[in-house]
């Protein structure tokens, strides 16, 4: 990958995180919650930037792969993600809480 398209996604996602920050900051929530939040979404662009190096299809075909050790989990534990092939900041709400709540389940 060049080192624009590289920067280009960096700073969709620092646009993303600022976004969601702003958003929970509106509606009102603690710092801790807003921080959790971020964090949870950090946790989304590693494990998708590690994936999509080998395969950006196979994670959103809603396969999530084990980040550390690259291995395809078993269909029963993969999780329903965005048919398309897209970045972490174009899913739906309903789909990084999946992702997430799946990866804690997983990884703790």
């Amino acid at each position: 990958m060049d080192e624009r398209a590289v920067r280009l996604g960096a700073t969709h996602a620092a646009d993303w995180l600022a976004d969601v920050a702003k958003r929970m900051a509106d509606e009102g929530k603690s710092a801790q919650e807003i921080a959790q939040r971020l964090s949870d979404l950090r946790n989304v662009l590693v494990d998708w930037r590690k994936t999509e190096a080998k395969s950006v299809r196979d994670l959103t075909l809603s396969v999530l792969r084990d980040a550390v050790t690259g291995r395809k989990l078993p269909d029963e534990q993969a999780i329903e993600l965005p048919e398309e092939e897209s970045n972490p900041w174009e899913w739906t709400e309903k789909h990084l809480d999946a992702f997430i709540a799946h990866r804690n389940k997983l990884f703790g």
